[in-house]
């Protein structure tokens, strides 16, 4: 009996141990590696290429967000987009941000790749865990597409042969009015005229 209750001590021991860890591995997974020296990365060289590279598609000043992914919080460049987060702290490779600046798949920002300095400034500061003291932003927002109304723009149309016109004043092309034996009304009235048409004066030419 002594055995039985000890060894189950001992599991619930170990139990709430492994508990503890994960809980304690999670904080420190989400926790904000932020020294003074990350922080002064971060502000001399990774902000100033969000702004002039990322933040006119990134960004809530953008007329469209692309992919509805914003970079200008902590909290929405580590949520990302629908494929998952822009950054992974402590591993740059795996990152969806580093890959796309890469051009590897995605290509980030489209005007042009990025120069090579910049791109491994961006690897040191997500290896260093991307300290960020950006606060606010909701992260990605899905958009939405009304595919039915897509399909009705033009260039999904059927071509379509337009019908073929007809003559002002013709009908099936016989003037209206005019019957079998009878000349059409225009041409009589022109005949018409030319008969009571003024005789020219004999000094003109």
């Amino acid at each position: 009996m002594i055995g039985d209750e000890t060894g189950r001590i001992r599991v619930i021991c170990i139990t709430r141990l492994a508990a503890a860890a994960l809980i304690l591995a999670w904080a420190a997974q989400g926790q904000d590696k932020s020294s003074p020296e990350g922080l002064e990365f971060f502000e001399q060289k990774i902000r100033p290429a969000l702004a002039k590279n990322c933040y006119a598609c990134h960004s809530s000043a953008s007329k469209v967000m692309m992919a509805g992914l914003s970079l200008e919080s902590r909290e929405s460049i580590r949520r990302g987009c629908a494929n998952g987060p822009a950054i992974l702290p402590g591993k740059p490779d795996e990152s969806l941000l580093v890959k796309a600046i890469r051009h590897e798949g995605r290509q980030m920002p489209p005007a042009g790749k990025l120069p090579d300095s910049m791109i491994a400034d961006f690897e040191k500061w997500i290896a260093m865990g991307a300290p960020d003291p950006r606060e606010g932003g909701s992260g990605w927002v899905e958009t939405k597409i009304d595919i039915e109304k897509g399909r009705q723009y033009w260039a999904f149309q059927a071509p379509k042969t337009p019908a073929k016109p007809i003559a002002a004043g013709s009908f099936g092309g016989q003037t209206p009015g005019a019957g079998p034996g009878r000349r059409p009304r225009h041409l009589a009235a022109a005949r018409h005229l030319r008969s009571h048409r003024p005789a020219a004066h004999p000094g003109s030419d």
